[in-house]
């Protein structure tokens, strides 16, 4: 149940970081503020933050067994990624999916690091 709950959480907070971040690159992109080349970029480099922060997050509530919290996170990345990819409505390059499922099990590890650290000064 708390399982449950902590990837509810750190899906949501995510997914309103995202949300957020779009939003802002569509107005600087309306403003020709940015270009084509560089609003994809930033949007790349944006959703590795993201999976970052929804490892970390996950793993912060949880606060133990960071490895196994990143695998389960990555695995239903996987998941998802592949069956989108069947079914031909989101494809993207390797280098990137490899990237996300890093930034997740490093957001993990530093979120079961710092969780316990915290516990450790209290």
């Amino acid at each position: 149940k708390k399982y449950l709950l902590n990837f509810s959480m750190s899906f949501f907070c995510s997914l309103i970081v995202g949300i957020i971040v779009c939003l802002v690159l569509a107005i600087l992109k309306s403003n020709n503020s940015l270009d084509d080349n560089a609003s994809n970029i930033c949007l790349t480099v944006l959703t590795i933050l993201l999976f970052f922060i929804f490892g970390f997050i996950f793993s912060f509530a949880q606060k133990k067994r960071g490895i196994i919290n990143g695998l389960f996170l990555s695995a239903i990345y996987l998941i998802i990624y592949f069956i989108l990819n069947a079914l031909n409505i989101y494809q993207s390059p390797l280098y990137i999916t490899i990237s996300r499922i890093a930034s997740i099990m490093l957001g993990s590890l530093f979120g079961v690091n710092l969780a316990s650290k915290g516990d450790r000064t209290n």
